[in-house]
């Protein structure tokens, strides 16, 4: 009986040591970590969204929310016949010029995906720090917009006595301008942080290759008939234009914001500052044309991208078209700021004389003739991008022609948003030209361009979400 305890009572402290061990082993585990293995995205139910996706669909919620906002309460006013002049309606307002940063930004960012989805052959997205940067204009845009809706509230109404397309203001006191300050520093800290971004974004897209992607083989886009080594294909005129209009959309809306800012915390802005923003302001109509022009380049190079995977290749007149609507576009900015300075001071401020006189007349009929000629310019582009759109066709390989692929419903969406959207901009560019001559005609349709104009705003955010869809199920798919 002794001998049974003492094998029993041996047995239960060996097991003890084993309990011990083990807890040991599992307590260093613990503080060592657990190693999981990274989860196969093909293996998921719902294919993770990239980061350019979930930036795309973060811009694309607040320009809606925004733009319904206005739509709703300008609906509301008219109603009650309140005018435009409703506090809701003016930050509404501004609200809208900040959150317009967005189909530019959605449309840089979409290029940059196509691009490295291009050089990678559908295995891989943008850099780290790409996607990083597009965050930050993402939530850069935010920002801006809560301080544009947030300033006013301590500044008081958004517009000043002495300018016919301003109201009469209501002058806050001093810590109300002082919290009006703050919250206008902190909108262009983010102002310079989308700025930063959109840089970063820019230039890595140039800098983007097998191997800064991580793609393999290194060497698949070297031409064996070359000395050097290839790590990535020509940048498309497309990625290309869109890159220049971004550029330019920028720079104007940043010159805008900041006229906007200095006439909104001066106490009596002169009126040379109000002239300068009116004439910001008349660019800024005139680069409106952008985004939508990016979205047309866009949908050519996804078209191109659909019928050949690998180049995307487009003909030469196409390419060229691309880079006239950018010449043009550009024209057109310049002649609408030098339009505004001929209404609002002529060639000489303050210089009366005739010879002063004649140099502005002068100059007003050569900025009119320009004007024409550069937006016959953007429009024949568009018009010749629209049609190499619809025309483009597989490429014989070997004496045989691929079978090309129809035309997909995200393409057909877009170009049909295309065409009305220019087209609505179109009739407003021959109405501001003849509304001058006939005020009748003025006041009959001048209100329904306005409401054309203000439903055509929804446009360029519906054809990204469309582009968006259509380049996450190509990459699905690959």
């Amino acid at each position: 009986n002794y001998t049974n305890v003492a094998g029993m009572l041996a047995g239960m402290s060996l097991d003890l040591r084993k309990i011990d061990e083990r807890m040991a082993a599992m307590e260093k585990d613990v503080q060592d970590g657990v190693k999981l293995e990274a989860e196969d995205p093909t293996t998921s139910l719902i294919f993770p969204l990239s980061v350019c996706m979930r930036c795309v669909l973060m811009l694309a919620a607040q320009y809606f929310i925004i733009y319904s906002s206005v739509a709703l309460v300008k609906a509301f006013t008219d109603l009650f016949g309140l005018g435009d002049s409703t506090m809701c309606a003016v930050v509404l307002q501004q609200a809208a010029e900040t959150v317009f940063y967005a189909p530019m930004l959605c449309v840089l960012f979409l290029g940059a995906q196509l691009r490295a989805f291009q050089i990678t052959q559908d295995k891989a997205g943008p850099q780290p720090l790409t996607e990083l940067a597009m965050q930050a204009c993402t939530w850069s845009v935010f920002v801006q917009t809560f301080m544009a809706l947030s300033v006013p509230i301590f500044l008081g109404r958004t517009a000043f006595r002495g300018s016919k397309d301003r109201l009469d203001l209501e002058v806050p006191g001093q810590e109300g301008r002082a919290v009006a300050g703050l919250l206008t520093l902190i909108r262009y800290c983010a102002m310079g942080m989308l700025y930063v971004g959109f840089i970063v974004v820019s230039v890595q897209v140039l800098l983007m290759d097998t191997r800064s992607l991580g793609a393999e083989p290194l060497d698949l886009w070297d031409n064996p008939t070359t000395v050097a080594v290839e790590y990535a294909p020509p940048l498309s005129a497309a990625m290309a234009s869109t890159m220049s209009l971004t550029m330019l959309f920028f720079a104007v809306y940043l010159a805008l914001a900041v006229g906007h800012s200095c006439v909104e915390l001066l106490v009596v802005p002169s009126e040379t500052l109000l002239g300068i923003e009116r004439a910001l302001a008349s660019a800024a109509k005139v680069v409106d044309l952008a985004p939508m022009l990016c979205i047309l380049f866009v949908v050519a190079r996804l078209r191109a991208l659909t019928i050949d995977p690998k180049t995307g290749s487009i003909p030469h007149w196409v390419e060229l078209s691309m880079y006239t609507g950018v010449v043009s576009l550009t024209g057109l900015v310049f002649a609408a700021l030098l339009r505004a300075m001929l209404e609002h001071g002529g060639v000489i401020p303050g210089d009366q004389t005739q010879l002063a006189s004649s140099i502005t007349k002068t100059a007003a009929r050569i900025t009119a003739i320009a004007r024409w000629i550069f937006t016959l310019g953007a429009y024949g582009s568009a018009l010749l991008v629209i049609a190499a759109t619809l025309a483009l066709r597989a490429v014989e390989v070997d004496g045989r022609r691929p079978v090309t692929p129809p035309l997909s419903p995200t393409s057909q969406c877009g170009l049909f948003m295309v065409i009305l959207y220019f087209a609505i901009y179109l009739a407003l560019f021959f109405f501001e030209a003849q509304s001058r001559e006939n005020l009748e005609l003025a006041e009959l349709v001048g209100a329904a361009l306005q409401s054309a104009e203000s439903a055509v705003k929804f446009c360029p955010m519906l054809a990204l979400l469309f582009i968006s869809a259509r380049v996450r199920a190509l990459h699905i798919s690959e």
